[in-house]
This record gives C-alpha cells, sequence and structure tokens, in this order.
C-alpha cells in the first residue's frame, strides 16, 4: 500500500527522488543501505537489473537510505491514518496489537548495534 499512495510520492519528491520509480526502487532497497545494483538486484528477486541500474545510482547521489526509509515509513504512517481514521486507530484492538509489536530502530551507517559498528549490508560480491 505505501508504494501506491500519494502520500509516498509526496515524501520521495521532497527528497529529491523526482522520477515515481526511483522513488518506489529506492524506498524497496534502502533498507539494505545504499548498496549496488547487483546487490540490490539479487537480494529483490523483483526487478529487473536494467532497472535498478537506472534507478539507484541517482537515488543514492540525491537521498541517503536512512532518509528513504524515513520518508517510507511517514508516507505509511499518513496515510494509514487518511485511509483508517482516528477511530479505528483509537481503537482498543489496534492499541493491543500496538503493544505486541516490538518496536523497530532505524540503523544507520553510524549505529552501533550488537557491538558491530556501520551498515551491515554494505559488502557485495565481485
Amino acid at each position: 500500500m505505501i508504494y501506491f499512495n500519494k502520500e509516498a510520492v509526496e515524501h520521495f519528491r521532497g527528497l529529491g527522488l523526482k522520477d515515481y520509480w526511483t522513488g518506489y526502487v529506492a524506498s524497496r532497497v534502502a533498507p539494505l543501505g545504499a548498496v549496488s545494483p547487483p546487490v540490490a538486484t539479487a537480494s529483490s528477486f523483483t526487478f529487473h537489473p536494467r532497472m535498478l541500474e537506472r534507478a539507484l545510482p541517482t537515488a543514492w547521489r540525491v537521498a541517503h537510505p536512512t532518509d528513504v526509509t524515513k520518508a517510507r515509513l511517514a508516507a505509511a504512517d499518513e496515510a494509514l491514518r487518511r485511509l483508517l481514521g482516528t477511530a479505528i486507530l483509537g481503537s482498543e484492538e489496534m492499541a493491543e496489537a500496538a503493544s505486541i509489536i516490538r518496536p523497530v530502530q532505524l540503523v544507520d551507517e553510524t549505529s552501533d548495534w550488537a557491538g558491530v559498528s556501520g551498515n551491515l549490508f554494505r559488502y557485495e560480491w565481485t
């Protein structure tokens, strides 16, 4: 739902990702970091390699993957608020669902996670 709503397009354009497909592809790959097109191709299985070769270098020159991921999450939040409304989002059932989901912290390249500094997905095959 996130990739086909107006909020996502607006957030990606706000980062400078002007082309819809560049924002879409970047938002799908961003949790891996600024990986190369071959790494993205190997990990995604859904995009043609040439699409990634065109989109990702432009995306990573314009926006950091952490910012793309934050934009995707903000867009999802805005879209769900618009589509579901405050009655559903403020319901006891939604509060219960939220309480059982483990909070996720965005990890960027400066984070120290489990004693490992840097982006865990930085490595690629040559």
